[in-house]
């Protein structure tokens, strides 16, 4: 589906079935995958950041609820894990109720989950499990937790830690309270789980693997499903239980930061500075550098560097130093040629690699007297997704942005 379309729909995925019922508020968030702070690569992607939903939340009532559905947890690098502690510190400044831990917390193991011992909620526990609760009560409700072993299974791997479907329904009480379920897994385990089992609300994570993927809506056994967009770009919030189309606060520049993450933030900024200056000291210690920038194609390639020059691509690292990244290592893979891997080091020491240059989308240089090596990369959408990818870029697409910056070969 068109992503910019797509985040038009509405948040959450929300079943409603039984009797009436009402209570109070439920804010609904997910998928923050290790997303603070929109990257302002784009106007169009400027959505998110826990210092925008901190001062929304805000607007929650004491007796409202806040459940997440996992998948918060950054990837496991020094920088992902300060990440991860600043969304942890969110998760319990802003007293969040519930959170179903996703593949990604599990990808930390056990002991991760204990290093940020969130209300977890998981119903389907195969074994003893040292964090999170079977159920939870709260505005109303029994709220139960379901993760798909599915998700967590690898080949013959199979883990130990969940239980299949038929399990799950076999531990769930028989309480006439009205119950919510928190669901990550395949539309098969759902509709088992709506066959048998009575529940008044129904959340479901998002599986897609980046915005332009994923599909919002879905009819599940003549029922409407919405699912959350991800990356925490915006909070469902549902007037109550019987609110089955619930409404939006997309988290947009006109939401404003809340200013208690200021000090945090700035500690972030600069531990991801050091983070950056112990990689440029480790990075001139592994030999000779392999990029040789653009200039040095240009010599001979002079057409193609015209072209190049008048591109946005020439001018990537200014846009980062705009927006303060210019030492954010995540953000530069995407400003600079060949971070990380013997190019860029910094701006200082490799001048000549800042922005985005002819060997960030046609390999590193190789001697071609004889012609270019048959090594050489080629140019295609799935190369540029590398970079034009969700918020950073959604409004990508790879007919219309290609002709901004072809050039013909000699």
């Amino acid at each position: 589906m068109n992503w910019s379309r797509g985040y038009k729909l509405a948040l959450g995925l929300i079943f409603w079935g039984g009797a009436a019922w009402a209570g109070p508020q439920v804010f609904v968030t997910g998928d923050y995958r290790g997303e603070i702070k929109p990257c302002g690569c784009s106007k169009e992607g400027d959505l998110g950041g826990i210092e925008r939903g901190s001062s929304f939340l805000k607007t929650k009532g004491p007796q409202d609820i806040w459940v997440d559905l996992g998948n918060f947890s950054a990837k496991a690098t020094e920088q992902g894990q300060l990440k991860t502690r600043l969304l942890y510190d969110y998760f319990r400044q802003r007293k969040l109720f519930a959170a179903l831990p996703g593949p990604l917390e599990f990808q930390k193991g056990v002991d991760g989950l204990r290093r940020f011992p969130l209300p977890y909620l998981i119903t389907n526990q195969q074994r003893p499990f040292p964090v999170g609760a079977r159920n939870k009560q709260g505005g109303g409700l029994s709220w139960y937790g379901y993760l798909s072993p599915s998700l967590l299974s690898k080949g013959t791997h199979q883990t130990v830690w969940l239980s299949d479907v038929q399990n799950f329904l076999a531990k769930l009480g028989k309480e006439k309270t009205p119950k919510a379920l928190l669901f990550r897994g395949p539309k098969t385990e759902l509709r088992a789980i709506l066959a048998q089992a009575k529940f008044q609300l129904v959340l479901v994570g998002n599986q897609a693997q980046s915005e332009e993927e994923q599909v919002l809506r879905f009819t599940l056994g003549g029922r409407r499903f919405l699912k959350p967009p991800l990356k925490g770009q915006g909070v469902l919030v549902l007037k109550d239980v019987s609110d089955h189309q619930g409404q939006v606060h997309w988290l947009k520049a006109d939401t404003p930061n809340d200013k208690v993450w200021e000090k945090k933030f700035q500690a972030y900024n600069q531990a991801v500075e050091k983070i950056f200056f112990a990689e440029m000291e480790g990075s001139q210690k592994k030999g000779k550098r392999v990029y040789k920038g653009a200039e040095g194609c240009i010599s001979c390639h002079k057409r193609q560097g015209k072209v190049w020059r008048a591109t946005r691509h020439a001018k990537a690292f200014d846009s980062l130093k705009s927006v303060g990244k210019q030492f954010d290592p995540e953000c530069i893979r995407c400003h600079a040629a060949g971070y990380q891997s013997r190019g860029f080091v910094s701006e200082e020491i490799t001048p000549d690699l800042v922005g985005v240059q002819c060997e960030n989308c046609h390999g590193f240089y190789r001697p071609h007297e004889k012609g270019w090596p048959e090594k050489r990369e080629k140019l295609n959408r799935m190369l540029c997704k590398g970079c034009h990818t969700g918020s950073h870029s959604p409004k990508f697409k790879f007919s219309a942005y290609y002709p901004k910056i072809a050039h013909e070969n000699p």
